[in-house]
Protein backbone atom coordinates (compact mmCIF):
# COMPACT_ATOMS: atom_id res chain seq x y z
CA UNK A 1 0.00 0.00 0.00
CA UNK A 2 1.25 3.37 -0.84
CA UNK A 3 0.27 5.84 1.46
CA UNK A 4 2.24 8.81 0.12
CA UNK A 5 4.63 9.75 -2.92
CA UNK A 6 7.85 11.02 -2.25
CA UNK A 7 9.43 14.10 -3.60
CA UNK A 8 12.14 12.56 -5.37
CA UNK A 9 13.11 8.95 -6.65
CA UNK A 10 14.23 8.36 -2.69
CA UNK A 11 13.40 9.84 0.38
CA UNK A 12 14.70 13.53 1.05
CA UNK A 13 14.23 16.08 3.09
CA UNK A 14 11.22 17.67 0.98
CA UNK A 15 9.47 14.80 2.93
CA UNK A 16 10.30 15.61 6.23
CA UNK A 17 7.33 18.20 6.20
CA UNK A 18 4.36 15.15 5.46
CA UNK A 19 6.17 12.55 7.16
CA UNK A 20 6.29 14.94 10.26
CA UNK A 21 2.45 15.02 9.96
CA UNK A 22 1.53 11.59 9.39
CA UNK A 23 4.27 9.76 11.86
CA UNK A 24 2.14 10.79 15.49
CA UNK A 25 -0.66 9.08 13.56
CA UNK A 26 0.89 5.32 14.25
CA UNK A 27 2.54 3.28 17.04
CA UNK A 28 5.03 1.87 15.35
CA UNK A 29 6.98 2.74 12.41
CA UNK A 30 8.87 0.20 10.89
CA UNK A 31 11.35 1.97 8.39
CA UNK A 32 15.02 0.96 6.56
CA UNK A 33 13.90 -1.48 3.77
CA UNK A 34 14.70 -0.45 0.73
CA UNK A 35 15.37 2.96 1.08
CA UNK A 36 18.76 3.19 -0.17
CA UNK A 37 22.11 4.73 1.28
CA UNK A 38 21.67 8.24 -0.57
CA UNK A 39 23.37 10.55 1.71
CA UNK A 40 19.68 13.27 1.55
CA UNK A 41 18.02 10.11 2.42
CA UNK A 42 19.93 9.43 5.76
CA UNK A 43 19.79 13.12 6.80
CA UNK A 44 15.35 13.07 6.39
CA UNK A 45 15.61 9.84 8.77
CA UNK A 46 17.83 11.90 11.32
CA UNK A 47 14.74 13.99 12.18
CA UNK A 48 12.34 10.86 11.45
CA UNK A 49 13.30 8.66 13.80
CA UNK A 50 13.50 10.98 17.04
CA UNK A 51 9.78 11.54 16.73
CA UNK A 52 8.79 7.74 16.00
CA UNK A 53 6.56 6.66 18.98
CA UNK A 54 8.15 3.06 18.86
CA UNK A 55 10.50 1.88 16.09
CA UNK A 56 11.67 -1.34 14.55
CA UNK A 57 14.63 -0.15 12.30
CA UNK A 58 16.54 -2.99 9.59
CA UNK A 59 18.79 -2.63 7.01
CA UNK A 60 19.86 0.86 5.03
CA UNK A 61 17.76 2.30 7.86
CA UNK A 62 20.24 1.35 10.53
CA UNK A 63 23.44 2.87 9.07
CA UNK A 64 21.78 6.16 10.40
CA UNK A 65 21.86 5.47 13.65
CA UNK A 66 23.29 7.39 16.76
CA UNK A 67 23.39 3.76 18.67
CA UNK A 68 24.27 5.48 22.09
CA UNK A 69 20.72 8.23 21.09
CA UNK A 70 18.08 7.84 24.04
CA UNK A 71 15.53 6.93 21.58
CA UNK A 72 11.64 5.68 22.02
CA UNK A 73 10.99 2.38 22.43
CA UNK A 74 13.68 1.01 19.05
CA UNK A 75 14.45 -2.47 17.72
CA UNK A 76 17.27 -3.07 15.45
CA UNK A 77 17.09 -6.22 13.51
CA UNK A 78 20.60 -6.39 11.55
CA UNK A 79 21.95 -9.21 9.98
CA UNK A 80 25.33 -9.98 11.23
CA UNK A 81 27.36 -7.93 8.27
CA UNK A 82 24.99 -5.00 9.11
CA UNK A 83 25.98 -5.91 12.39
CA UNK A 84 29.66 -4.97 12.11
CA UNK A 85 29.08 -2.31 10.06
CA UNK A 86 27.46 -0.14 12.54
CA UNK A 87 29.02 -1.58 15.90
CA UNK A 88 32.32 -1.37 14.41
CA UNK A 89 32.72 -4.64 15.81
CA UNK A 90 33.34 -8.45 14.56
CA UNK A 91 30.66 -10.70 15.15
CA UNK A 92 32.71 -14.21 16.74
CA UNK A 93 31.54 -17.23 15.51
CA UNK A 94 31.42 -19.20 18.96
CA UNK A 95 27.70 -18.70 19.98
CA UNK A 96 28.98 -18.03 23.79
CA UNK A 97 30.77 -15.39 23.34
CA UNK A 98 28.14 -13.50 20.67
CA UNK A 99 25.91 -13.59 23.75
CA UNK A 100 28.59 -12.18 25.58
CA UNK A 101 28.92 -9.46 23.10
CA UNK A 102 25.26 -8.62 22.77
CA UNK A 103 25.09 -8.78 26.79
CA UNK A 104 27.95 -6.07 27.23
CA UNK A 105 26.41 -4.22 24.42
CA UNK A 106 23.45 -3.59 25.33
CA UNK A 107 24.01 -2.46 28.62
CA UNK A 108 24.99 0.66 26.92
CA UNK A 109 22.52 1.44 24.47
CA UNK A 110 18.62 1.83 24.88
CA UNK A 111 17.59 -0.03 22.05
CA UNK A 112 16.51 -3.93 22.12
CA UNK A 113 18.89 -5.98 19.44
CA UNK A 114 17.73 -8.72 17.60
CA UNK A 115 20.37 -9.92 15.63
CA UNK A 116 19.73 -12.18 12.60
CA UNK A 117 22.01 -15.60 11.77
CA UNK A 118 21.36 -19.06 11.43
CA UNK A 119 20.70 -18.91 15.49
CA UNK A 120 18.95 -15.09 16.17
CA UNK A 121 19.81 -13.17 19.49
CA UNK A 122 17.84 -10.84 20.96
CA UNK A 123 18.94 -8.54 23.65
CA UNK A 124 18.28 -6.00 25.79
CA UNK A 125 19.63 -4.34 28.50
CA UNK A 126 22.02 -7.11 29.49
CA UNK A 127 19.39 -9.86 28.97
CA UNK A 128 19.65 -12.28 25.98
CA UNK A 129 17.36 -14.70 24.49
CA UNK A 130 18.41 -17.17 21.85
CA UNK A 131 15.79 -18.37 19.03
CA UNK A 132 16.58 -21.20 17.13
CA UNK A 133 13.49 -21.25 14.71
CA UNK A 134 14.10 -21.40 11.06
CA UNK A 135 16.33 -22.52 8.62
CA UNK A 136 18.78 -22.17 5.40
CA UNK A 137 16.01 -21.71 3.18
CA UNK A 138 15.21 -17.92 4.60
CA UNK A 139 18.60 -16.49 3.49
CA UNK A 140 16.38 -15.50 0.29
CA UNK A 141 15.96 -12.13 -0.35
CA UNK A 142 13.03 -10.51 1.56
CA UNK A 143 12.69 -12.77 4.66
CA UNK A 144 14.24 -9.81 7.21
CA UNK A 145 11.58 -7.22 5.97
CA UNK A 146 8.41 -10.07 6.87
CA UNK A 147 10.61 -10.53 9.91
CA UNK A 148 10.35 -6.44 10.54
CA UNK A 149 6.59 -6.03 9.57
CA UNK A 150 6.08 -8.70 12.48
CA UNK A 151 8.27 -7.10 15.10
CA UNK A 152 6.44 -3.89 14.16
CA UNK A 153 3.11 -5.82 14.31
CA UNK A 154 4.09 -7.50 17.93
CA UNK A 155 5.57 -4.00 19.29
CA UNK A 156 2.16 -2.16 19.04
CA UNK A 157 0.69 -3.79 21.71
CA UNK A 158 3.79 -5.49 23.75
CA UNK A 159 7.38 -4.76 25.46
CA UNK A 160 10.46 -4.12 22.74
CA UNK A 161 12.03 -7.57 24.30
CA UNK A 162 9.27 -9.95 24.45
CA UNK A 163 7.96 -8.18 21.14
CA UNK A 164 11.36 -9.13 19.02
CA UNK A 165 11.74 -12.47 20.69
CA UNK A 166 8.14 -13.43 19.51
CA UNK A 167 8.45 -12.02 15.99
CA UNK A 168 12.01 -14.18 15.76
CA UNK A 169 9.79 -17.33 16.73
CA UNK A 170 7.24 -16.81 14.53
CA UNK A 171 9.13 -15.99 11.58
CA UNK A 172 11.56 -18.76 12.11
CA UNK A 173 8.68 -21.30 12.32
CA UNK A 174 6.77 -19.92 9.52
CA UNK A 175 10.25 -20.76 7.89
CA UNK A 176 10.23 -24.26 8.74
CA UNK A 177 6.53 -24.61 7.52
CA UNK A 178 7.74 -23.02 4.26
CA UNK A 179 10.13 -25.96 3.96
CA UNK A 180 8.23 -28.44 5.02
CA UNK A 181 6.00 -27.68 2.27
CA UNK A 182 8.57 -26.27 -0.59
CA UNK A 183 11.99 -27.18 0.72
CA UNK A 184 14.44 -24.65 0.27
CA UNK A 185 12.62 -22.74 -2.42
CA UNK A 186 10.75 -20.43 -0.78
CA UNK A 187 10.24 -16.77 -1.44
CA UNK A 188 8.98 -14.18 1.29
CA UNK A 189 5.53 -14.27 -0.30
CA UNK A 190 5.50 -17.69 0.78
CA UNK A 191 6.86 -16.94 4.33
CA UNK A 192 3.69 -14.23 5.08
CA UNK A 193 1.52 -16.99 3.93
CA UNK A 194 2.50 -19.61 6.66
CA UNK A 195 2.55 -16.56 9.74
CA UNK A 196 -1.38 -17.22 10.87
CA UNK A 197 -0.13 -21.27 10.99
CA UNK A 198 3.10 -20.16 12.52
CA UNK A 199 1.56 -18.07 14.89
CA UNK A 200 -0.92 -21.27 16.52
CA UNK A 201 1.55 -23.63 17.36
Amino acid sequence: MIVTELSEGHLCENDVPILKEMIPRFDVIALGMGLGKNPETETALREIIPICRRTVIDADGLYTLNLHQKNSPTILTPHTGEFEKITGKKVPKNLDERIKMLKDLTTTISATVLLKSQIDLIAKDGVVRVNTSGNSGMTVGGTGDVLAGITAALLTKNPPLLSACAAAFINGRAGNLCQERYGNGFTATDLLEQIPDAMKT
